[in-house]
């Protein structure tokens, strides 16, 4: 089962710096989506989830970013409304880009992919 990770950015057009630590963290298929707004965000979750089973939603995630934090909370605040029942995935909510790209660049260096996609499902460190 390949590794989807959906990008929900505020920006027009997505970081390739971010895709970039995206893929050195092992992410099968990156999805990116500029301009998303809070509108857009429940079908785009949901489209990313409804086609898996729920035994296989483990290796599905939601990346919100962009460099508009407070758009970006309302987008992951939307994704939130789009799970229901079994069907959630991992979702990393919005924050300052360059706190993010630190966290995952010492995340890809220090962690195995497995442990990091076990973080983000708890959306806590892989130590604690």
């Amino acid at each position: 089962m390949k590794r989807i990770l959906l990008q929900l950015d505020t920006e027009e057009h997505p970081s390739p710096f971010d895709a970039i630590v995206a893929h050195d963290a092992d992410v099968d298929v990156l999805l990116s989506h500029g301009n998303v707004t809070r509108d857009d965000a429940r079908a785009l979750a949901q489209d990313a989830f409804f086609t898996r089973g729920p035994d296989d939603l483990k290796n599905t995630a939601i990346w919100v970013g962009g460099k508009h934090v407070g758009t970006g909370e309302e987008i992951f605040a939307e994704v939130q409304k789009a799970f229901f029942g079994p069907f959630k995935v991992s979702v990393m909510p919005p924050v300052m880009r360059s706190a993010l790209t630190v966290l995952l660049a010492v995340i890809v260096r220090d962690v195995p992919s497995e442990t990091f996609w076990l973080a983000v499902a708890t959306e806590r460190s892989p130590d604690s």
